[in-house]
């Protein structure tokens, strides 16, 4: 696997302190709200109280891996389903375990998804009696406990009470064994199940040209009367191998119940068998000796003290609610050990289409949530993988011969983890990163790491990842734009392809011309070290071309007008992620993005909605709060699944929506991106929520209201600031439901910007603070609420300062807290209950009446 540089990943992390006691109290009951959150299922014959369904119960089983209850540990990954009514199975996979055919073998062929693939470790199969249509389970209840990160279910196997239980886990405890725990409970006199490995199939790649490696071998060791071990052997056609370890104990607990405990691990690719082997032994047989009960607490307690360290909400919608807690679980789940985000994260979905990375929009769409949730540690495993493909070069590969010199790009579609563009996937000419070809994806991924350095104000991601590559994405642009110096002294681009749009490529793709613009002069606001190339980009940005327009929107390429339909907003990239359009201020920018997105989205493509969380960002750039909402809602209504998967197709999972999806929730709330014309840092709160909702506008789909009462807390911002706030309800009735901001939260992080402007437009002045801060620390601080434009200024805060703004008028009585809005009960574990899925796809939300 790649090798990290130490020092600098040490440089990278960022700088914690010990905040001073907060004026903000914590008041919400962590445990219950993520109850509430947590994915639930129930299934079976018999209903609570006993009684027999008058229908199928079994149709509400979790049927596919989109349904299931999961969890990970940021390297080995678990999904939990029944496929059939009278099994369960339970998936396990390794997120770092890749294929690793090199360009000196004889089976190589220079394509991503034949030679270096995610890959498969195989599944358990979880059966219990003869395993016949008279075994079907009575009654099924499972959870996935996102505080705890655990997994539960309990099956009843017989109308006398024998069944058993399930506790499965994937040991967050990164101090212990890299484990997946799984202990099986025979109750009401009941045994615990069988439960059978099968490994992978070799051949489980979805293309048919794969070349598949040798099957498998197993080797079975007793180790005393209660234990035994289980290694299957994947060998490589590299020569390489990686295992699986299985190791059983078959026990009693404290109350003579029957009980088997499981501790399965899975090895990386390495040189031998006697590796791997080494591997699994080391890592099974130690979490035997550390015993389950030691590693169950350690688990837990990682997840019990990892939900307040980064940011939180609380809004009407509980359904809303929940997916935004599930995508913090899930991300989590993915990057705790600090491995890059690739489209499955640690949940190897079998005859995926896609065992890679994708480079054109889904790593770079995954990114955006960590930001703003105030979880820096996520963003790292981009920042640190972005770190190793300039130290190893491999980006410089991807462009033709004669500029690597001073040039590097991303591969044109998609990749393994080493970042190396193939022949799959609209490469350009002799499979490399180059015109006709896409040629943007680097510049757009350097966006993301830039936002890193920028909401963690870590100077260090800035000068040793992002100019240098920055430096090289730019010097790749220069070998192919076009200089009508004898012209009308414009710079062009040669014809490139944009992302996923049909037909030929095309002269100054917007997509390209957006990317440039926006690289060149982010090189020249961080003023990079390269004294070389400084007065080159200066020129250049003076003289490149405008965006593309046609029709009066924004084109595809140059006198190539939007006409087909386009699930990419490739064209748009100017408006988001980039905001090179002032549309704020310019009323021409404004109409030429309003009627861009309004085209756009008046023509998509009916199969797929990974857009719809980009149309809402856009539509409330747009100040269309309601279109903001009705887009989200649309997309979690149809295409979110289960336990909040997206896919297209039957195995083609797509993470990055979902996660997109909750960004776009967080970007209602608190928004940075802006600056003043000298450079202040604006914190827009509350910018997607109405001071007034006419109840009887805006019903669609699942959204007769948009969101009132909401409040969050330590939310990330750009310029190393940490924001949070409240909303409450003043007055409501019938016809409309009258909201007010309360208080705002304003914390300065390490290396946090000494003044800031959050725009409060409709607060009541004067606007003053309170902080639990010494007489000396406060008088430093400076709030002034009369700046103009809704603004009020603060300065003079130190590191760690936190204070809170809110109307002198309206002080809270109840104090400065963050507490629970209560939702709606009748939303409560919505996801993951195919009940729940069945009402909502035919737009029957569980609860429409607002509980405020």
């Amino acid at each position: 696997m790649r090798s990290l540089n130490l020092s600098l990943f040490l440089l990278l992390l960022t700088p914690v302190y010990s905040a001073p006691t907060s004026p903000i109290t914590f008041g919400i009951d962590l445990d219950a709200v993520l109850e509430r959150s947590s994915p639930t299922f129930q299934w079976g014959m018999l209903d609570d109280a006993n009684n027999y369904y008058p229908n199928d119960g079994y149709g509400d089983r979790p049927q596919e891996w989109v349904n299931s209850m999961f969890g990970a540990n940021g390297d080995l990954g678990y999904m939990l389903y029944s496929p059939t009514k009278n099994t369960l199975r339970l998936d396990v996979s390794k997120l770092t375990l890749w294929d690793d055919r090199t360009p000196d073998m004889d089976d190589y062929v220079n394509d991503y998804v034949l030679d270096q693939p995610r890959m498969g470790s195989g599944y358990f199969e979880i059966t219990w009696w003869g395993n016949s249509s008279s075994d079907l389970p009575r009654k099924v209840k499972g959870q996935v406990d996102l505080f705890k990160g655990v997994t539960n279910l309990s099956v009843l196997t017989s109308t006398s009470g024998e069944g058993f239980d399930l506790t499965i886990f994937a040991n967050a405890d990164l101090t212990s064994e890299n484990v997946i725990v799984i202990s099986a409970t025979g109750t009401g006199g009941g045994s615990p199940p069988d439960i059978t490995f099968v490994p992978a199939n070799p051949n489980n790649n979805d293309h048919d040209s794969y070349i598949p490696n040798p099957p498998p071998t197993t080797r079975r060791t007793n180790l005393d009367e209660f234990s035994s071990l289980e290694e299957i052997f994947q060998p490589h056609l590299k020569g390489t191998v990686h295992a699986t370890g299985i190791l059983r104990v078959e026990d009693y607990n404290l109350n003579e119940q029957q009980r088997t405990t499981i501790y399965t691990s899975l090895s990386p690719v390495l040189e031998s068998e006697d590796a791997a082997s080494e591997y699994v032994r080391d890592m099974t047989i130690g979490a035997n000796s550390t015993s389950y009960s030691n590693l169950w607490n350690a688990h837990t307690s990682y997840w019990i003290h990892f939900w307040p360290e980064g940011g939180l909400l609380s809004i009407d919608h509980s359904l809303m609610e929940a997916f935004f807690y599930i995508q913090q679980y899930k991300f989590n789940c993915a990057t705790m050990r600090g491995e890059v985000h690739d489209l499955m994260g640690p949940w190897f979905i079998e005859y995926t289409p896609w065992p890679d990375l994708h480079w054109d929009l889904n790593v770079q769409y995954t990114y955006y949530m960590p930001l703003v949730a105030n979880r820096p540690l996520w963003t790292q495993s981009l920042t640190n993988y972005m770190e190793s493909l300039l130290r190893n070069g491999n980006l410089k590969t991807n462009v033709p011969e004669g500029w690597r010199v001073d040039s590097a790009a991303a591969p044109t579609g998609a990749s393994s983890l080493s970042g190396n563009v193939t022949c799959n996937w609209v490469a350009g000419p002799d499979c490399l990163t180059a015109p006709p070809a896409q040629t943007g994806n680097l510049m757009w991924t350097l966006q993301l790491v830039d936002l890193a350095a920028s909401y963690s104000k870590n100077d260090t991601i800035k000068t040793a990842i992002l100019c240098p590559l920055l430096d090289q994405a730019l010097m790749f642009y220069q070998h192919f734009h076009i200089d009508n110096s004898s012209d009308d002294k414009t710079i062009h681009l040669e014809p490139t392809a944009s992302p996923e749009y049909p037909g030929p490529p095309g002269k100054d793709c917007n997509y390209d011309i957006s990317l440039y613009s926006w690289g060149l002069q982010k090189f020249l606001d961080l003023k990079c070290p390269s004294t070389t190339h400084l007065s080159l980009f200066t020129d250049t940005l003076n003289r490149l071309t405008w965006f593309p327009v046609a029709n009066s929107t924004l084109a595809i390429y140059d006198s190539v007008p939007y006409s087909t339909p386009h699930r990419h907003f490739s064209h748009l990239m100017s408006i988001w992620p980039l905001h090179l359009l002032d549309v704020a201020t310019n009323e021409t920018n404004y109409k030429l993005a309003h009627d861009s997105i309004n085209l756009w989205l008046a023509t998509p493509e009916e199969d797929s909605m990974f857009y719809r969380p980009a149309a809402s960002v856009m539509n409330l750039l747009l100040k269309q709060k309601e279109a903001a909402f009705d887009n989200i809602t649309y997309v979690l209504d149809k295409r979110v699944e289960g336990s909040t998967w997206y896919r297209e197709g039957d195995a083609g999972s797509c993470t990055e929506t979902p996660y997109a999806a909750a960004y776009a929730i967080v970007d209602w709330l608190v928004q940075s991106w802006n600056v003043t014309a000298n450079g202040e840092r604006i914190i827009d709160v509350f910018p997607g929520v109405d001071d007034v909702i006419e109840l009887g506008k805006g019903d669609y789909v699942a959204a007769p209201s948009r969101i009132a009462a909401s409040q969050f807390w330590r939310m990330g911002a750009e310029g190393g600031m940490i924001i949070s706030g409240k909303r409450v309800v003043d007055s409501k009735n019938d016809e409309q439901i009258v909201s007010r901001t309360s208080w705002v939260g304003v914390e300065r992080g390490v290396g946090g910007l000494d003044s800031v402007l959050v725009r409060l437009p409709t607060m009541e002045r004067p606007i003053i603070y309170d902080a639990n801060l010494d007489v000396k620390r406060r008088g430093r601080i400076n709030v002034e609420d009369d700046v103009g434009e809704g603004f009020v200024r603060v300065s003079g805060m130190d590191e760690g300062d936190i204070i809170v703004l809110f109307s002198q008028n309206n002080r809270p009585e109840d104090g400065f807290v963050f507490d629970n809005n209560g939702g709606c009960e009748g939303e409560y574990n919505h996801w993951g209950s195919i009940f729940n899925e069945t009402n909502k796809t035919i737009g029957e939300w569980p609860c429409l009446n607002r509980n405020m």
